[in-house]
């Protein structure tokens, strides 16, 4: 239990860091180039020593030059090495003196582009969840007269299967074909599959507090999806459902009859939504506090 326990506290430190990426990556951001500034500052004050440095041995060259001309004791070559030389020295000093606001402006830039991704990517993954949100309702209302949910549901399940197409009115589904990596002939078979996958799911979810659409996804080995990155499940005591469901008992009666089907089976996954924004912190404090004084 005290496992557990430390599991869920990591897991939750995870997600509060991953919800708030973006914001932590531009503060990490704003802050490199203020420290930019100031190291260029120190950085330009030492480098008048340097250029002082440069120009006094370019004028002992130029002067040597002057007073020698091309003879044996100074030749053309000669001159061409030491200034090379004296750049050589000069970059190098430079780069001493400028290494560090050069690698914190570096690491700057990409902090702030990173958090701008994070937010590019999630802002997409919000989009696709209220266009699958949004899809289903005005499909569910063409196809619903009145109130009878349940019964437009079930004759959406059964075209659907007969089709081999997601259900219209359902937000997160799946074909669960031979792109599944442990899809197989028979249709009972494949149950007893994803009913394991979907038991270890909600281990995953008591243990960690929290699972994403997509690693659901990685699990059964199928393409993850534009809004399975924002959306999931989270246990009970965070605010959400609890329990993950693939929505697969619906094929039992049907596995009782046909034994031998070989049919696709729909996965209809009961999402909690977005979860960034519905974890209930205060609320898992409240449940600790109970479970402590119930034992």
């Amino acid at each position: 239990m005290k496992f557990i326990g430390l599991q869920r506290m990591a897991s939750r430190a995870g997600l509060v860091l991953r919800t708030h990426a973006p914001e932590i990556l531009t503060f990490i951001g704003i802050g490199g180039f203020v420290v930019t500034a100031v190291t260029a500052g120190q950085g330009a004050i030492k480098a008048q020593e340097v250029v002082k440095s440069h120009n006094d041995m370019v004028a002992q060259i130029k002067e040597a030059w002057k007073l020698k001309g091309d003879t044996k004791e100074y030749s053309e070559l000669d001159r061409q090495k030491d200034m090379v030389t004296a750049w050589v020295w000069t970059i190098k000093d430079m780069a001493k003196i400028f290494w560090k606001p050069i690698t914190f402006g570096i690491l700057s830039a990409v902090s702030i582009l990173a958090a701008h991704n994070i937010l590019h990517k999630r802002n997409v993954a919000i989009m696709a969840a209220y266009r699958a949100l949004d899809g289903a309702f005005e499909e569910y209302k063409r196809r619903t007269p009145g109130n009878i949910e349940n019964s437009i549901d079930r004759e959406d399940r059964k075209d659907s299967a007969e089709k081999g197409v997601a259900p219209k009115t359902k937000k997160y589904v799946e074909i669960y074909d031979e792109r599944g990596g442990m899809h197989m002939d028979k249709m009972q078979d494949t149950y007893k599959f994803l009913h394991s996958m979907q038991e270890y799911a909600n281990e995953r979810l008591q243990l960690n507090g929290y699972v994403f659409l997509n690693e659901v996804m990685r699990q059964l080995c199928l393409p993850e999806r534009e809004d399975g990155q924002v959306v999931g499940w989270i246990a009970k005591e965070y605010g959400g459902s609890g329990v993950i469901d693939f929505g697969i008992d619906y094929y039992l009666g049907r596995i009782r009859e046909e034994p031998d089907c070989r049919d696709d089976m729909i996965l209809e996954f009961n999402c909690d939504g977005i979860i960034f924004d519905k974890v209930n912190w205060e609320n898992a404090r409240q449940h600790k506090v109970v479970n402590v004084q119930e034992t």
